[in-house]
């Protein structure tokens, strides 16, 4: 019994992390899909580690997966059951379409820790209210050209792709 415990405890420790995805996302009421903690957590049943090379490749996941183009495709990767919500699974989240941040060079992946130590302090507004966020918009931006060399032509688009999505019903929830 005592080996069966000792092989459960290092399975178990072996999932933490700093990378972890919400998978009962309340658009209507929080504004993140991905968060990064400062040390290695355990995630749980809401808050699921993701486990990848290193605290730089989580900290660029995180920071795509709250852009409008990274929560465009969580919403739409999910099942929106309840008004308001998007639920994935552990299952669902292992094919959640996602910025492949371990093909990111040196450069980029630095130029991502650098924006996100520039965010991550900076409040975003949940996600129903994305239109009206000059932080989410501001990192849509510095996201897009610093990281990834996209023009600012891109600009446009994502503002109107925050309008849509501010305005979706199942992600407002009933909310005004």
């Amino acid at each position: 019994e005592k080996e069966a415990m000792r092989i459960k405890i290092e399975k178990v420790l072996a999932t933490a992390t700093h990378c972890h995805a919400n998978l009962d996302f309340r658009f209507n009421s929080q504004s993140t899909a991905m968060q990064f903690t400062p040390r290695k957590t355990i995630g749980g049943r809401a808050w699921l580690s993701v486990l990848l090379p290193t605290p730089a490749h989580e900290k660029a996941l995180v920071l795509w997966s709250n852009t409008s183009l990274g929560l465009l495709l969580f919403w739409w990767h999910s099942s929106r059951q309840q008004a308001g919500r998007g639920i994935i699974t552990k299952e669902t989240l292992h094919t959640l379409p996602v910025l492949d941040v371990t093909a990111l060079t040196a450069d980029q992946l630095a130029e991502a820790g650098k924006l996100f130590d520039e965010f991550c302090e900076k409040p975003l507004l949940p996600v129903h209210e994305m239109v009206n966020d000059p932080v989410r918009q501001a990192l849509d931006e510095q996201f897009s050209t610093r990281v990834l060399g996209l023009p600012a032509s891109l600009f446009a688009p994502l503002e109107l792709l925050r309008q849509k999505l501010s305005h979706e019903p199942s992600i407002r929830g009933g909310k005004k």
